[in-house]
C-alpha cells in the first residue's frame, strides 16, 4: 500500500501515486467504494461498487468497472480548472455516470463508455457512449451515441446517435451527415453538420465555421427500416445532410477523409509512444482545444431555406448517403 493509500472492506481512499490497479482481492471487497482525491494516479484498472472523484487532478490507466456507478466532482474538495481528470480505457458504469454541475475540469474518457444513466459536461470522449439515457453538455464525442430511450445534447459535437427519442438543444454539431430516432428528433436550434468541412484544419487554426451546413427541423423525416428475422419493418425518424445536397460525391469524399482523422484523433493515445511525432501530438491537443472552441462560435440566426430541386435531389441522395456510412465503416451500428 502507497503513501496516501488508504484501505478498508469497504473503501480505498487514493491521493498519489498507486502502482497497479485497484481490485477485489476477497469477496467482502467486491461491494468496495473507492475514492479518488486530487493528485492520484492509478496505474492499472479499477473495480468498485461506486466510483467517486472529489476534483482534479486524476488519473486511471486502465478500465474501470463500477457496479454501481461513477461520480465525478465533490462540492467540498477545491476545484482546478486546469488540471483534468483522465480515464485511460472503457468504462462500465452499473448505473448511472454523472459529472457534477459546475465541475470546471474537463473529464477525458480514452474508450467507450457503458451505463445505464449518462449525465456529462466538459467531457472529451475517444470511443461511443451506450447508455439507456444520455445528457450531454459541452462534451465532444469521436464516437456515436447509442441510446436506448432519451438523449439530450446541448453545446456538444459527436459523430452521430442513434436514440429512442434526440432533443437537441443549442450549439449541437454532428461530424457524420445522418443522424437517427426510433421516435421522434426535436431541434431548438440549427444543428451544425461538420460532414463537408476538412476537420484536418483543426490542426492549423483555419476552420471557418461559416462553412458548417446548418440543419433545422425540416431536415428531419422519416424512413422505415426492414430488420430482425421476420423481417418486420419499423419507422425511424432520420436528421440528413443529404436534403441540403445535389451532389453527393463531394460529401462522400470529405466523409472518408474525415473519417479517418477521427480514427486517427481517437487512437492517438492508445498508439506507441514512437507512432506520432511530439509536433503531430501536439497539433492533436490543438485540435482537441479547437473542437470545444467551435461549440462557443455564434450559430446562425437562421438556415438557408432549400429550393425544390435541393429537396428532390436530397431524396434521392439520402439512402446513398446511409450506404455512404456503412460502405466506409463508420456506420456499422446505424
Amino acid at each position: 500500500m502507497s503513501q496516501g493509500t488508504y484501505q478498508d472492506s469497504t473503501r480505498y481512499v487514493v491521493d498519489s501515486d498507486h502502482p497497479g490497479g485497484i481490485l477485489a482481492g476477497k469477496r467482502e471487497e467486491m461491494g468496495r467504494d473507492v475514492y479518488l482525491e486530487p493528485g492520484a494516479a492509478v496505474h492499472g484498472g479499477v473495480f468498485a461498487e461506486q466510483l467517486e472523484v472529489s476534483a482534479a487532478p486524476v488519473i486511471v490507466n486502465g478500465a474501470i468497472h463500477a457496479r454501481k456507478g461513477i461520480r465525478v466532482g465533490g462540492a467540498s474538495a477545491a476545484q482546478d480548472n486546469v488540471a483534468t481528470v483522465t480515464f485511460g480505457s472503457a468504462i462500465n458504469a452499473g448505473g448511472s455516470f454523472v459529472i457534477a454541475e459546475g465541475f470546471p475540469s474537463r473529464v477525458r474518457v480514452l474508450g467507450d463508455i457503458y451505463a445505464d444513466q449518462l449525465r456529462l459536461q466538459n467531457v472529451f470522449v475517444r470511443g461511443n457512449l451506450f447508455a439507456r439515457n444520455a445528457i450531454l453538455r459541452d462534451c465532444v464525442v469521436l464516437g456515436g451515441a447509442f441510446i436506448e430511450q432519451g438523449l439530450r445534447v446541448e453545446q456538444s459535437a459527436l459523430t452521430t446517435f442513434r436514440a429512442g427519442s434526440a432533443s437537441l438543444g443549442s450549439h449541437v454539431y454532428l461530424f457524420y451527415p445522418l443522424a437517427f430516432a426510433h421516435e421522434e428528433i426535436g431541434i431548438e436550434s440549427p444543428v451544425g453538420s461538420l460532414a463537408l468541412q476538412d476537420l484536418a484544419e483543426l490542426r492549423s487554426k483555419e476552420f471557418e465555421t461559416t462553412r458548417v451546413t446548418y440543419l433545422d427541423e425540416t431536415d428531419v423525416f422519416a424512413i422505415s427500416e426492414r430488420g430482425g428475422e421476420d423481417g418486420e419493418t419499423t419507422g425511424m425518424s432520420v436528421l440528413s445532410l443529404a436534403m441540403r445536397l445535389l451532389d453527393i460525391e463531394p460529401a462522400r469524399e470529405a466523409f472518408e477523409k474525415n473519417l479517418g482523422f477521427i480514427k486517427t484523433l481517437a487512437l492517438a493515445d492508445h498508439l506507441g509512444p514512437g507512432t506520432f511525432s511530439e509536433d503531430a501530438r501536439s497539433e492533436m491537443a490543438e485540435a482537441e482545444e479547437s473542437l470545444f472552441e467551435i461549440l462557443a462560435a455564434p450559430m446562425p440566426a437562421s438556415t438557408v431555406p432549400r429550393t425544390t430541386l435541393d429537396e428532390i435531389a436530397g431524396r434521392e441522395s439520402t439512402q446513398e448517403m446511409i450506404e455512404v456510412l456503412r460502405s466506409s465503416g463508420g456506420g456499422d451500428r446505424t
